[in-house]
């Protein structure tokens, strides 16, 4: 894994942070928001399908604040250089979600019922996606 920096947060709700949520070591998912926006990623309620994958498939997703800054602009910036530089997997996978059908479907491949495609992929895919390297 790249070495990332962690910030002490300001508790200022207009503070704005590029946040980097790391699953087994890696950089899967950089993104911004208003300080909390964060804690999407270790909810299983997010729209990044592949947090909530390894949400329900019980991952421990760490995540660290990369910066803090004052306006929105600022952080897109950042967000968009530290893409370019870690290229997580899951900002080039941003799909939607429905979290019925998120749950729905993990139960129906964890009893081995079905091989439904989600979101024009495989389960199968999405999970050895979420799973990689296990």
């Amino acid at each position: 894994m790249k070495e990332l920096k962690h910030k002490n947060v300001k508790k200022e709700k207009d503070t704005f942070v590029v946040y980097a949520a790391i699953l087994d070591n890696e950089i899967v998912y950089i993104g911004e928001g208003l300080i909390r926006r964060e804690l999407h990623c270790t909810s299983g309620t997010s729209s990044v399908y592949g947090l909530n994958c390894a949400h329900f498939i019980g991952k421990t997703i760490d995540v660290e604040i990369l910066a803090e800054v004052d306006t929105k602009q600022e952080a897109e910036h950042i967000e968009k250089e530290m893409i370019l530089k870690h290229t997580p997997r899951f900002n080039k996978d941003r799909f939607s979600y429905n979290l019925s059908q998120v749950l729905k479907t993990y139960r129906r491949f964890v009893n081995g019922v079905s091989t439904k495609r989600v979101f024009n992929l495989p389960i199968e895919k999405l999970v050895s996606h979420v799973t990689k390297g296990d």
